[in-house]
């Protein structure tokens, strides 16, 4: 994602009727002086909590997918006039990441989700098992996941491609492991409220010991995006793409990148949104950091932010 496609993507944006052009009138920017990615006004995610994000004058929606929450937290929303469109999304940047679809057998196991008809992360499961043409089906009983991941293993006609959220995924370490060799396994983030915050590379390692794997994979992503990104290397390096470009602001510091290696803010380019709610620059209520111009890693959450189940890892 070059730096000329992201300026006429904001020039476009910030000329529309809508919620993003208010926020960057309200701040004051000189449009005309916007000359760099780093001099770009990122809205932060907390607007989607508070605010009906969606093009002006669409007034119908295929679906809004809504965060998980408490009952005293208040969700975002993400209005979606066409739900292919996400699937399109989900699907092009699994394709870049991982390849075809066939040559995986799904696997869901987040079972906090399942009350959440409108959780997107389930939708992007869905899109997945439909891709590979296998019935859909998500999983709360340990017993019957174990069973069928082992029938795939013993076929050795397709590779295991399980996503849990990482509370669950710990929960099955304890109670019923198996042994997940030849198997991806992706843990998603989030303990929501289930078990205390843990570093990554000790998460990772109960994981990898429990299941006897060489490494977990994660996933990234939020209500509020149409797009994700996939970490593969089981170091915690998110992979940018073709449709989610990832920058990170200095914490203390407007209108600048920090350099790779430093801390900040991740804010979030997510080409995906501009035909959803009109808005593809977004600053998350995330730490992280650029490993090199590809790849980022995500620390945790920064300090008086509401914790949520993007990917909720510790890091020292």
């Amino acid at each position: 994602m070059n730096k000329e496609v992201i300026l006429q993507l904001f020039r476009k944006q910030v000329s529309q009727p809508g919620i993003y052009k208010d926020f960057v009138e309200h701040l004051g920017v000189d449009i005309e002086n916007v000359k760099g990615v780093e001099a770009i006004p990122f809205m932060p995610v907390q607007f989607f909590k508070n605010h009906s994000i969606h093009p002006s004058g669409i007034t119908s929606f295929d679906k809004v997918f809504e965060s998980s929450g408490t009952s005293q937290s208040t969700t975002s929303k993400h209005y979606v006039a066409d739900l292919t469109h996400h699937r399109d999304q989900c699907l092009s940047i699994f394709n870049e990441c991982f390849g075809a679809l066939d040559q995986y057998h799904f696997f869901s196991y987040l079972p906090s989700y399942y009350a959440n008809p409108n959780s997107s992360l389930l939708h992007m499961v869905e899109y997945f098992m439909e891709g590979a043409h296998q019935k859909k089906h998500h999983y709360d009983d340990l017993s019957l996941l174990n069973n069928d991941v082992e029938k795939v293993l013993n076929d050795k006609v397709k590779q295991p491609f399980i996503v849990g959220v990482t509370y669950a995924l710990l929960d099955w370490a304890e109670q019923n492991p198996i042994d997940l060799k030849h198997s991806i396994l992706v843990e998603t983030g989030g303990m929501k409220g289930r078990r205390a915050p843990m570093h990554r590379e000790a998460l990772h390692q109960t994981l990898r010991n429990a299941f006897s794997i060489n490494s977990i994979y994660s996933e990234y992503g939020m209500t509020e995006c149409m797009g994700q990104a996939w970490s593969k290397d089981g170091r915690g390096n998110f992979e940018v793409n073709t449709q989610f470009q990832v920058f990170i602001r200095p914490i203390n510091q407007l209108y600048t990148h920090a350099n790779h290696g430093q801390r900040g803010v991740i804010q979030i380019v997510d080409l995906g949104n501009d035909k959803s709610c009109g808005v593809s620059f977004l600053e998350t209520e995330d730490i992280g950091e650029m490993v090199n111009n590809h790849c980022f890693k995500v620390h945790g959450r920064a300090d008086g932010s509401e914790a949520r189940g993007c990917n909720l890892m510790m890091e020292e």
